[in-house]
């Protein structure tokens, strides 16, 4: 792009970071963010969103705070994002408060939550949050009948297939 002197924005820098996640590019993933800080896209919450999600995915969740704290508005992406860099370095507390702190939730929001429960094997904390939900899709109820199965749950599991089956959702 910069040879052919076309300018990146807030559409293309998420996309290279992206890739730059995907195929574990992280070190010119650093430096594509040296770029946008220079370029002033770092306040954008998409291209932020992108930041904290790259940095978190190379273990670097303090350099992904950094960028979530910078930002002037905290939206539901970036805090989802946040969220799910929480989980895999096993900080359900801090990814907890930052649920509990979102501006808005939406289905994602809660689905991601409930996930980052039942992978840490707290299918209790997962349970309490769902039934908390007020709007639950077909993931949501996968999600949990998934914790169940995986945790040892067969009881439980059936108990929330028949709950599923008796509203409006149909489980594959």
């Amino acid at each position: 792009m910069k040879g052919l002197n076309v300018l990146p924005n807030c559409l293309t820098f998420p996309l290279v970071l992206k890739s730059c996640v995907k195929i574990n590019a992280l070190k010119e993933g650093e430096e594509l963010l040296c770029f946008v800080i220079k370029s002033g896209f770092r306040a954008n919450t998409f291209v932020a969103a992108t930041l904290i999600d790259m940095q978190a995915s190379g273990e670097a969740i303090e350099a992904a705070y950094r960028v979530f704290g910078e930002l002037i508005e905290r939206n539901l992406i970036a805090c989802t994002t946040m969220i799910n860099g929480n989980i895999p370095c096993c900080d359900l507390v801090t990814a907890r408060r930052l649920f509990d702190l979102a501006p808005e939730r939406d289905i994602v929001l809660w689905n991601t939550m409930i996930s980052g429960y039942i992978e840490a094997w707290d299918i209790g904390r997962a349970q309490e949050l769902f039934n908390k939900m007020p709007n639950k899709d077909v993931m949501s109820w996968k999600t949990v009948l998934n914790g169940y199965a995986s945790n040892g749950a067969g009881t439980a599991c059936e108990d929330c297939l028949k709950s599923c089956q008796k509203g409006t959702f149909f489980v594959e």
